[in-house]
């Protein structure tokens, strides 16, 4: 479902939880 990348939690491609 949702990966996790450096800058936090990614969802539908999206980053959710921080800005840009």
């Amino acid at each position: 479902m949702a990966t996790t990348i450096k800058v936090g939690r990614t969802q539908n491609g999206f980053p959710v939880g921080s800005a840009n």
